[in-house]
């Protein structure tokens, strides 16, 4: 059979890496923490993005005394996260594929727990937590993805779930044809929702897996990198649009709608801080007719819909719309966005 010559393995994991040499080896050294019983259990892709820095040499210096570890160093040009996504995917010979990037690393207990559970489960997907590493600021928050006891399992879909807590089967991506756009930030949106039309079963365990660590100061997340990337957010946001779009499944449409509504709400927001604020806030109404997004009001998000309504109005609101945004706007940023 050559799904089972291909799937040889139980897990692969994908780990994308860009100019991380100074973080890299919390990632490799947490796997070679793994009891050496899991070792043969699952390999490690490192997918150096073309690097211009010694990442490489940092890998080869760190694995120069390890025997155990099943992995492999995959050196490729420039393409960005999604590029780096697709080569792993391309590469991976596990039953499941999940994805944990350089600068981020496992809590070891926890994921030898998940390589015994994973041998015993059949599902499409499965779904842990995950925490945000706060090194800098010296604290550590534990996200709780689903609001379950440990062992939740369902055939129906309650949520859109973060990359962090996301292991799916390998089949899912090769079968279908799955890519990343590459060149761009923020595929990570892409990764969790396009598999989701193949995906039949799930289960949550509750198990604080993934490690993620924030506060590096040329991290895509902090808003000057948003904003710098805003065109990228927009080709990503586009792309969710249109899976959704193109949805059959009742269920599936239901809960996408919801983070296509995160998606819009964030859209609006960087908009607003953009020096083209207002060809952007133009643009994102537009996207909302193109789209037949049903734009209501929602607690969470009163400044994207004041200013949704001040666009409808052709901006005569102003006056009031944008001192209130400014000022609500800027708080999020101190916290974080």
């Amino acid at each position: 059979n050559e799904r089972e010559i291909i799937y040889n393995m139980l897990l692969s994991i994908v780990i994308p890496a860009y100019n991380i040499r100074d973080y890299i080896h919390r990632n490799i050294e947490s796997f070679q923490k793994v009891d050496d019983k899991f070792k043969d259990k699952f390999e490690l892709l490192v997918i150096n993005d073309g690097s211009k820095d010694d990442t490489v040499e940092v890998l080869e210096q760190l694995l120069r005394e390890e025997n155990r570890l099943n992995i492999r160093i995959i050196s490729k040009e420039n393409g960005g996260h999604g590029s780096a996504v697709n080569r792993g995917i391309d590469e991976a010979v596990g039953k499941y594929l999940k994805i944990i990037d350089g600068d981020d690393w496992i809590n070891v207990r926890d994921f030898e727990e998940y390589i015994r559970r994973l041998e015993k489960t059949s599902v499409d997907m499965i779904v842990t937590d995950y925490s945000e590493q706060h090194v800098y600021k010296q604290f550590v928050k534990r996200i709780s993805v689903v609001d379950q006891e440990d062992y939740y399992s369902s055939n129906t879909l309650s949520s859109i779930f973060p990359m962090h807590g996301l292991t799916y089967k390998t089949e899912i991506f090769k079968d279908n044809n799955i890519r990343l756009t590459e060149k761009i930030f923020y595929v990570d949106t892409q990764y969790t929702v396009f598999p989701l039309k193949f995906v039949k079963s799930w289960v949550y365990w509750k198990l604080d897996l993934y490690q993620y660590f924030l506060g590096r100061p040329n991290q895509s997340m902090a808003i000057e990198n948003r904003l710098k990337h805003i065109e990228d957010h927009r080709i990503v946001t586009e792309s969710i649009l249109e899976f959704y779009k193109e949805l059959n499944d009742g269920n599936l449409k239901k809960v996408t709608y919801e983070f296509v509504l995160r998606l819009i709400n964030a859209r609006f927001i960087f908009s607003f801080l953009s020096k083209d604020r207002n060809k952007l806030l133009r643009e994102t109404v537009s996207y909302i007719d193109k789209y037949g997004i049903d734009y209501k009001f929602q607690k969470n998000q009163r400044i994207s819909y004041l200013l949704y309504i001040n666009e409808r109005l052709n901006r005569k609101l102003s006056f009031v719309v944008f001192p209130i945004a400014n000022a609500k706007i800027k708080k999020l940023v101190e916290q974080g966005i």
